[in-house]
């Protein structure tokens, strides 16, 4: 058929295939938000609650595939089970070191365990971050390192 023997609802139709292909390549091609899984690397802890690290300390975790989290901080080892229900997720009591170290440092661990044990939602942020949340809307933020 030559274009000027087409109609306009047909170039309508057209129009509209080739926009909805496009739409459908465009998200075909579109990654995925990083950090979209909780296992396969080490997270970073950025932030308990609204503060920050004490500076030159961290808090890390590695989730596995056995429903365990392992995690080092500044002071201590430490872990603990988890399991996740869609974007729920709850953690078990676990065991951690007790090794003396700075009261800021403590203080941040402490902090760091407390909120843990009351997380019951997990999602990723547009930045690819993970928020570990509590009901209260307290949370943990952490980044893959």
């Amino acid at each position: 058929m030559e274009a000027s023997s087409r109609t306009p609802a047909a170039m309508t139709r057209i129009s509209l295939l080739i926009a909805s292909s496009l739409a459908l390549a465009a998200c075909a091609g579109t990654p995925p938000v990083p950090g979209g899984t909780l296992e396969g690397g080490e997270w970073l802890v950025e932030r308990v609650e609204d503060r920050s690290l004490v500076d030159r300390s961290f808090i890390a975790m590695r989730f596995g595939a056995d429903g365990r989290v392992l995690g080092r901080a500044a002071c201590n080892g430490w872990s603990a089970g988890y399991k996740v229900d869609g974007d729920r997720i709850a953690f078990t009591a676990g065991a951690a070191t007790l090794k003396a170290c700075a009261a800021a440092l403590g203080e941040q661990e402490g902090r760091f365990h407390r909120l843990l044990s009351q997380v019951s939602r997990y999602r990723f942020a547009d930045d690819g971050a993970l928020l570990l949340e509590a009901a209260d809307g307290r949370a943990i933020r952490a980044r893959r390192g």
